[in-house]
């Protein structure tokens, strides 16, 4: 497994900091600081697990379909896409949590054709309003035999 590129700034920086007060815990002996440098060790793990970045045995199908994200999935629903298919659409939406993999891949092999930006709000992911209001991404690709839409949806973490 290895670790996603976006992750490692972030990661240096908690892992700095929390090897500056576990030295510091160790040069004062300071019950409090051994403590807080416990807790940021554990917040180190925590944002290293974050950034994980598995591999993935991907079905080498002509016309298969797979899922974009790691999650659980909530809703599963016929839609008419007036965006970029022009038809109707299975929509499905997957909730990550912050324990899962927060690596987007792409759901098929082909051209991106589409791309939409949205700005928006930082609503935790979990409210239905969330989908309609925060900050997104729209992705749409086509293969010759079939055409996708998927949508980043930014939650509040």
């Amino acid at each position: 497994m290895s670790i996603a590129k976006e992750g490692f700034y972030i990661i240096g920086v908690f892992g700095a900091i929390a090897a500056a007060f576990i030295l510091i815990s160790y040069l004062t002996g300071s019950t409090t600081v051994k403590i807080f440098a416990g807790v940021l060790c554990i917040l180190f793990i925590l944002v290293v697990f974050f950034f994980r970045d598995p591999e993935r045995n991907v079905p080498l199908e002509e016309n298969a379909v797979i899922a974009p994200a790691d999650g659980k999935i909530i809703l599963i629903e016929e839609v008419n896409d007036n965006e970029y298919l022009n038809n109707r659409a299975k929509i499905v939406s997957i909730f990550m949590s912050v324990f899962n993999v927060h690596i987007n891949r792409v759901p098929i092999t082909g051209t991106v054709e589409y791309l939409k930006y949205s700005k928006g709000k930082f609503l935790p992911a979990f409210t239905e309003e969330s989908s309609l209001k925060n900050e997104n991404y729209a992705i749409g690709i086509s293969n010759g035999n079939q055409k996708v839409l998927f949508r980043q949806i930014a939650g509040l973490i």
